[in-house]
């Protein structure tokens, strides 16, 4: 009698134990179906998290770099006297583009902005306006080829999807890329595996070579980068040894008025046409604002805010 009320009760405690059991599966369904439905919904509809919301920009960190080259010093080759003297400058974060704008990306912008299409634009100099395009369409096959435009073009674009140039100490501390002292993006040497110059045969898609330190690509070659400051010879001389920007008291002046600057702009970076000293990091070169040619691009960079 016992053995049986034993069973009969062991019975009994097995059921109410399933029957628990099935009732919490239930309650968990009930809980956990919802959840599962709900972090999917958020997965699909929410972007991949950017601090900056630009999925192609890298974050360059704030900080010190020693700008600009010490020589020794050769008119025809090697460092010139207006990259002298190297110089401690600490910048600002922000973000920088992975690539040189593209034919394919400038193409949304005039085709957003009628009076950037070629035959209205009022910017033009020597050199005709987007001159490989056919009309307003980019050489087939180039779509990922950087677009060649001059300064005026280039600032309007990167005004258009809230950005801008970047100062010419920003662009040398994010193609350095934390290396210090070194002559290229990568260090000391270059070779043709390395980058897109010494007289190729024009330029090539966009991330064809290995980034730099910083995840940058192109920074030595293809073509060369405007940036926002105005070309001084001696700037380096009396540089402001943070954020410095050269022909404005401040880069929103240059922004705000770029329609009427005259003054010859930076150009960085080399191009595709020039041999390896004119690719190095510290290379100054300038230009015309209303200048372009087939070897001139640019990228744009973004603040980064509090």
């Amino acid at each position: 009698m016992f053995h049986k009320n034993t069973s009969q009760k062991r019975t009994a405690a097995c059921t109410a134990v399933a029957t628990l059991n099935n009732n919490v599966k239930k309650i968990i369904k009930c809980i956990l179906i919802p959840c599962i439905v709900l972090v999917s919904f958020i997965s699909c509809s929410t972007p991949t998290p950017n601090t900056n919301n630009e999925m192609n920009m890298v974050l360059i960190p704030a900080g010190k770099f020693e700008m600009g080259s010490n020589g020794p010093f050769d008119e025809d080759y090697g460092p010139q006297s207006d990259e002298s003297p190297m110089h401690t400058v600490y910048v600002d974060a922000f973000y920088m583009d992975k690539y040189e704008v593209t034919n394919a990306a400038y193409k949304k912008f005039i085709d957003a902005n009628p009076k950037w299409q070629k035959g209205n634009v009022e910017f033009q100099g020597d050199a005709p306006y987007l001159l490989d395009w056919e009309e307003n369409t980019y050489p087939n096959g180039k779509g990922n080829h950087p677009v060649n435009v001059n300064w005026y073009a280039a600032m309007a674009y990167a005004k258009w999807v809230g950005k801008r140039l970047p100062t010419e100490a920003e662009w040398e501390k994010a193609a350095r890329g934390g290396l210090k002292n070194e002559l290229y993006p990568w260090g000391s040497s270059i070779n043709l595996s390395m980058a897109n110059y010494d007289v190729n045969p024009g330029t090539v898609s966009v991330g064809s070579y290995a980034a730099n330190n910083y995840g940058l690509y192109d920074m030595a070659g293809n073509v060369e980068e405007w940036c926002l400051d105005a070309y001084q010879a001696d700037f380096y001389k009396d540089s402001p040894d943070r954020n410095p920007i050269a022909g404005a008291d401040s880069i929103t002046d240059i922004i705000n008025n770029y329609r009427n600057v005259k003054s010859p702009r930076v150009l960085r970076g080399g191009g595709w046409v020039f041999g390896p000293d004119h690719v190095r990091v510290s290379n100054r070169w300038n230009q015309p604002p209303i200048a372009s040619s087939r070897t001139t691009g640019f990228r744009c960079v973004k603040p980064v805010k509090p």
